[in-house]
């Protein structure tokens, strides 16, 4: 599974542009978080509901929009609180920060922000999306996008569990006097697509997070209908 480490990531990165009054970068995290969320949306769903099923919880009925809203606030809000806070229990102090997420205004939510950054461990896999997105801005999309294909291909944004590195290549043939003129190469990248992956590191909200999980999922149902 990989939808609630990949949302989870880019909330954090978001978060701690926020916190550090780096407007500009958030909102970039936010269009990077607003454009990949279609592809990530029924897995997110999926994901948040068998996390609630592990911790014992009764099932949820949540509708999640097809699509995000570039700010702060309604179903793009509670989604980014909801992704942070499913990593730790409620009765810590990430979990006490995060909570507060949910009723953050754009007025204090620098605040609430600094509050999520100044707890969350420093050796969180999270922190991953937030080197990404504290480079020169015409690198962070890229960094960000290599981040999330990183997190499917491998399941994880954790370095510990970074792809192992390439073997060495076989030695070189013995040289030719033979003059060799190689033909052009056009080489074509291509970004990974959400696919199922380990997502162990989410799993640490436990039974505790079934209560605000079922509050998000009301709140969210609500500020949907709303929109």
């Amino acid at each position: 599974m990989s939808a609630l480490p990949v949302i989870g990531g880019l909330a954090v990165a978001y978060l701690d542009r926020i916190a550090s009054g780096d407007t500009t970068r958030a909102a970039i995290v936010m269009t990077e978080l607003v454009s990949v969320w279609p592809d990530f949306r029924a897995d997110f769903a999926r994901e948040i509901a068998e996390a609630n099923a592990a911790a014992g919880g009764r099932p949820l009925s949540v509708t999640y929009p097809s699509t995000l809203s570039p700010t702060w606030g309604g179903a793009t809000q509670i989604i980014i609180a909801t992704s942070v806070h499913i990593a730790a229990s409620p009765s810590s102090a990430l979990g006490v920060a995060s909570d507060a997420l949910y009723d953050a205004n754009a007025a204090n939510l620098r605040e609430s922000a600094l509050a999520v950054m100044n707890v969350l461990p420093a050796s969180a896999p999270l922190r991953r999306y937030v080197r990404a997105a504290s480079g020169s801005i015409s690198s962070i999309p890229g960094a960000l996008d290599t981040a999330i294909t990183a997190t499917v291909a491998y399941g994880s944004v954790g370095p510990a569990q970074d792809p192992p590195p390439a073997p060495p290549a076989p030695p070189a043939p013995p040289r030719s006097s033979t003059p060799f003129v190689a033909a052009d190469t056009r080489i074509v990248g291509s970004t990974g697509s959400p696919t199922s992956s380990n997502w162990a590191w989410w799993a640490l909200g436990g039974a505790a997070a079934v209560g605000l999980l079922i509050f998000a999922g009301v709140r969210l149902s609500n500020a949907t209908a709303e929109a």
